[in-house]
């Protein structure tokens, strides 16, 4: 897997895996299993896949956390919904709400995260 999430220079992480917390110091290099909580300077990453030769560019909304996740081998293996190399071709990047930045609604009230994808050729 040849891809990299960039714009996470900085930001302060949660790492679901481990339960270590830090900032993420230059571009997000997917090499193992990761699952990790970010809160970015920015509401904007992108995603750079040169084996495709593309970019993605993600500017999200109505939280200002992400979550970066890609199961890996051994995880992919074990998922019945999952094929075995299909981790090789997916990597999840979507805005969240955690406990740590969690919505209080009363009735009638709504929150709305929102998500905008380019594509881009690099």
């Amino acid at each position: 897997m040849d891809v990299s999430v960039l714009g996470l220079d900085q930001a302060s992480f949660k790492d679901r895996l481990t339960g270590q917390s830090g900032k993420q110091e230059g571009p997000l290099l997917i090499r193992a299993e990761t699952d990790r909580i970010f809160t970015p300077t920015a509401p904007e990453c992108a995603l750079r896949d040169a084996g495709l030769g593309r970019a993605l560019a993600l500017t999200f909304s109505g939280t200002q956390q992400l979550v970066v996740w890609n199961p890996w081998i051994d995880k992919a293996r074990a998922m019945a919904d999952f094929g075995d190399d299909e981790y090789t071709r997916m990597l999840c990047i979507e805005p969240v709400q955690t406990a740590e930045g969690a919505v209080t609604l009363a009735p009638g009230e709504q929150n709305t995260l929102s998500f905008s994808l380019q594509a881009a050729l690099i």
